[in-house]
């Protein structure tokens, strides 16, 4: 069920990070949508699951921004792949542990992305980048953070009931 559910979330999310996202500017930086609803269903959700989430959500963030196609994908698969990996080892998630995993992610994410703009000569200084774009990107995911993610587990819930539990 996540795999069809991925496709409208992830085209809304992305139309929402190319159109309404930008006008939330605080210096350079702005909410990643994308990457916080790939994130956050990955903490949860089969690995076969996750990257197809995190493929998809890659590819339609890319198709709406001036970033080559494929370019969203890498971080989000490197996070994928760590997240579950770090999860083999936990009994629990908690609030904090995500919090973490998204602070990491986003600068994984924020860290590719300026190395890609850099290559095609578009790219901030590190200074410039550290300041104008990662932190304020940084705010913004934590300020989600809570609010998407409750939407997130609780979608997730609704279609992954635990064993022996009524409906």
């Amino acid at each position: 069920m996540g795999y069809y559910l991925s496709l409208p979330i992830l085209i809304i999310a992305a139309a929402l990070q190319s159109s309404v996202m930008p006008q939330l500017r605080i210096a350079g930086g702005a909410p990643d949508l994308v990457l916080l609803l790939v994130l956050l269903w990955a903490i949860h959700a089969p690995l076969n699951e996750a990257i197809f989430w995190a493929f998809l959500g890659g590819l339609s963030q890319d198709l709406l921004s001036v970033m080559p196609l494929g370019s969203s994908v890498i971080g989000m698969l490197i996070m994928i792949f760590f997240i579950k990996r770090l999860s083999l080892q936990l009994y629990r998630v908690n609030i904090v542990l995500v919090a973490g995993y998204v602070l990491l992610g986003t600068i994984v994410q924020t860290i590719i992305t300026q190395i890609i703009l850099f290559l095609m000569g578009l790219g901030l200084s590190i200074g410039d980048a550290f300041q104008y774009v990662l932190m304020p990107t940084l705010f913004y995911q934590l300020v989600f953070l809570v609010p998407v993610y409750l939407v997130i587990r609780g979608i997730q819930r609704a279609i992954y009931p635990r064993p022996g539990s009524r409906l």
